[in-house]
């Protein structure tokens, strides 16, 4: 909120940098204040440029005015971050004074091609209920663009060349891009459908060096049912659109093992595929996660993490599950936050071997429903965190000299997988048992020690 416009237009997209020597962030700025309202926002990173795409007003809002008034003077524009500056600048209006909503706005770039997509209600409901909503995106190319080198990945795991893929959405071929863009440097909007149900999720990406809009539909328009949840794939190639699977939501494109993937959640496990005809894979799959509403980062390393959240009675915490580069296995979940109130909106990148992560704390007083909103930070660094958890001794009918069975639970709360470790066994502050125990335990995970104790 900027304390100092009206009410009306009181919201301002504001960013801060990150400082990792002094772990501290910088003085929020405007990424572009003209004194206009601005609302939902997508921001990325390529691993080079910075961009932002963003609702903006293009005209004060009164109080007067209704949702659907709002939404008529709302447009989509795009910043990109200028690291000599430590600003955003090249502010671009994308979509110009259409009197439609233009709703979950999200962009990418690669190799010199940007990419803003989002969707649109035919009567302004921003829940897209009613009337019917369309997909739309805008390209950009740099007038030195040129297309990116071929993916190494295998084709092992491709689906056979006779599996049948539906296509059960028209496409309007004069709507399909040119292979080139035709006017590079400047912005060109393509239709992908206008007739379609409650649109539940939207990313724009890249597979394989092509670009792709992902989407989910529901097709009763019933939000409290999941299970008719589908994916549909856009190809910027040739427009084509097809239902990729009919069981799958919050759909993403992420780096998964060093390759462009799109990922999605279904029944509590995360899947990915790296094209349109690759097979599904699972993954994380000891025990999945119990929550929709995860992240996935990587850094150029070859790290990866799974950020998502738990909700239980009246609070909820964050959780990291990280991936080992050098064993190629996924650790178990590792609790991050521990406090009594909701964590929501976790994620973050990999910055020198660590996670910057980020979320919001909310305070719900039950009696007024008032929220009291902070914006936090919680960096994710290699720590050693080995405790333990549970000790198992029998200790009826003791005699002295006698040696007993000793069970031991630790478990690994720690960010790195634990080789080996030290057990001591104390009495009165003095060592009766001291060993080194060899075991490969994953962050996360619980180990079971068998041993002994003479009486």
């Amino acid at each position: 909120d900027n304390a100092v416009r009206d009410d009306d237009n009181r919201t301002m997209l504001v960013y801060s940098l990150y400082n990792a020597d002094t772990q501290k962030w910088s003085v929020p700025a405007a990424v572009y204040d003209d004194g206009m309202a601005d609302f939902n926002f997508n921001l990325v990173s390529n691993g080079s440029d910075i961009y932002v795409v963003w609702q903006k007003a293009t005209q004060k809002i009164t109080s007067e005015m209704k949702v659907t008034d709002i939404s008529k003077v709302t447009d989509l524009y795009i910043a990109k971050f200028d690291e000599a500056m430590s600003s955003f600048q090249n502010i671009e209006q994308v979509t110009t004074n259409n009197e439609i909503y233009e709703m979950m706005p999200r962009v990418s770039s690669v190799n010199g091609k940007t990419i803003v997509a989002w969707f649109e209600n035919s009567e302004g409901d921003v829940y897209g209920q009613n009337g019917f909503n369309r997909i739309r995106y805008a390209v950009k190319a740099d007038k030195d663009y040129a297309p990116g080198p071929e993916s190494d990945i295998s084709g092992d795991e491709f689906l056979p060349a006779d599996t049948e893929i539906e296509n059960p959405i028209e496409v309007d071929d004069e709507t399909i891009p040119d292979e080139e863009q035709k006017d590079p440097g400047k912005w060109t909007i393509y239709d992908v459908d206008k007739d379609l149900p409650a649109i539940t999720s939207l990313a724009v990406g890249y597979m394989l060096d092509d670009g792709y809009i992902a989407f989910t539909i529901d097709e009763d328009k019933n939000y409290n049912t999941i299970d008719d949840q589908k994916i549909y794939l856009v190809s910027m190639q040739t427009n084509e659109v097809i239902l990729y699977t009919d069981k799958g939501m919050n759909v993403e494109f992420v780096k998964v093992h060093g390759d462009n993937a799109m990922t999605w959640y279904n029944k509590g496990y995360i899947y990915y595929s790296y094209s349109p005809d690759y097979a599904p894979q699972m993954i994380y799959s000891d025990a999945g996660i119990p929550c929709d509403e995860y992240h996935i980062i990587s850094s150029d390393s070859g790290d990866m993490a799974i950020l998502y959240t738990i909700k239980s009675d009246n609070q909820s915490d964050a959780y990291v599950i990280l991936y080992d580069d050098e064993t190629f296995e996924w650790g178990l979940p590792v609790q991050v936050t521990k406090q009594d109130k909701y964590v929501q909106n976790f994620n973050g990148a990999y910055y020198d071997e660590m996670i910057v992560s980020i979320f919001n704390k909310t305070d719900v007083n039950k009696e007024t429903l008032f929220e009291k909103n902070d914006l936090c930070c919680a960096v994710i660094g290699e720590r050693y965190d080995l405790m333990i958890e549970n000790v198992v001794f029998e200790d009826c009918n003791l005699e002295v000299g006698a040696e007993y069975p000793l069970t031991i639970e630790v478990k690994n709360n720690g960010t790195r997988r634990i080789k080996s470790f030290n057990l001591a066994i104390r009495s009165q502050g003095t060592a009766i048992d001291e060993k080194t125990v060899e075991a490969s335990i994953k962050p996360g995970e619980t180990y079971t020690v068998e041993t002994s104790i003479v009486m």
